[in-house]
């Protein structure tokens, strides 16, 4: 599979659209960040954290600048 999933809500490719067997903890240090899901996306600026849990997800940086973010994975259930 190539990582590029159909958003069959919106019928779009969404690049990068991947999911894992981890729980997923993003802080964004600096700059900003969309994390994009199946069902659409959410901007996260410095501070923001987001929470994957074994979800489909992607990350756009739509600013052309550099961003800094520190994810830490925990192994999920099986």
């Amino acid at each position: 599979m190539s990582g590029n999933h159909l958003d069959k809500t919106a019928r779009r490719v969404v690049a990068g659209l991947h999911e894992t067997p981890t729980i997923d903890v993003a802080t964004i240090l600096d700059g900003e960040i969309h994390a994009v899901y199946e069902t659409g996306e959410v901007l996260l600026r410095a501070g923001d954290t987001v929470i994957n849990r074994g979800i489909k997800h992607a990350w756009s940086n739509k600013t052309g600048k550099p961003v800094t973010m520190v994810a830490v994975m925990y192994p999920g259930r099986q």
